[in-house]
């Protein structure tokens, strides 16, 4: 448990985390989804994924904080674009890297509510 905090957590940092997430090169979904189901049969598995969950919205906010949204804003959208990546992998759409990346400019600007820059 204690390695997969550190992993999932390290690089989670405002304007990378989005394309660490999308590239997949430190974070792995399958681990992440495997630590989730585990979290359903387990106290204390279910309260690490509990404060690692807390962690990364909290980064996610700062990413809003930092293209100017203020809270309570700040924090819904970025519940709502940890909520969509959890999501994302829940489902196992099976998109390729190569789709997922043609249409990050169109999820980035659903979740901003806004073209970015």
């Amino acid at each position: 448990m204690g390695s997969w905090k550190n992993v999932t957590c390290t690089g989670f940092s405002s304007r990378s985390s989005i394309c660490l997430v999308c590239a997949e090169s430190e974070y792995s979904p399958a681990w992440d989804s495997a630590l989730r189901n585990w979290a359903a049969l387990s106290k204390q598995a279910a309260a690490v994924v509990k404060r690692v969950d807390e962690h990364r919205i909290a980064l996610i906010r700062e990413i809003f904080l930092h293209l100017g949204y203020t809270d309570p804003e700040a924090v819904v959208r970025a519940r709502i674009t940890y909520f969509h990546q959890v999501g994302y992998y829940a489902l196992a759409l099976g998109e390729s890297p190569s789709e997922r990346r043609e249409l990050l400019p169109v999820y980035i600007a659903a979740l901003l509510g806004k073209t970015p820059r």
